[in-house]
């Protein structure tokens, strides 16, 4: 994600994949065909909680889409009222060790990556959906957020 940060126009968006993987199967660091998400939760929480001047919040569709605005205005989410460093401090404290990190981000994962619904993103980013449109969200970068059609305002 670093990586990412450092290819952003000043007030860039990034879009991570993967960021809530609700079954610990999925969240291993070696690779399984099939359903995997790696260790791509972990990633999310190493690079955002630090970093005090970011907003963000994880998307629940699809594994968790974390979005990142490191330009605060560009966004409407308000966080929840929380010690973030009391988290980070936490977190680093588990140093690599996968089970541990993985129990971290499952006893702490509300406050550790903010999740809202599909329908929570569209209102606080303004996004209306035009009548009949498909049940997706584009961010107007280059690519589309997949909304689950039992989450999608009516």
């Amino acid at each position: 994600m670093a990586g990412a940060l450092r290819l952003l126009n000043k007030g860039g968006i990034i879009v991570a994949h993967d960021c809530d993987p609700r079954d610990p199967a999925l969240a291993t660091p070696e690779y399984k065909s099939g359903g995997w998400c790696g260790a791509a939760y972990a990633a999310f929480i190493d690079f955002v909680p630090p970093r005090d001047t970011f907003k963000y919040y994880t998307v629940d569709t699809d594994f968790g889409c974390g979005v990142v605005f490191t330009d605060p205005s560009r966004s409407g989410f308000v966080p929840r009222p929380g010690d973030r460093r009391e988290l980070e401090f936490g977190w680093r404290g588990i140093g690599s060790r996968d089970g541990d990190r993985l129990a971290y981000y499952r006893a702490h994962r509300e406050a550790l990556l903010n999740p809202i619904s599909p329908a929570e993103f569209l209102a606080i980013e303004g996004i209306e959906l035009e009548s009949g449109a498909e049940p997706s969200v584009s961010l107007g970068i280059t690519g589309e957020i997949p909304l689950l059609p039992e989450a999608t305002p009516g």
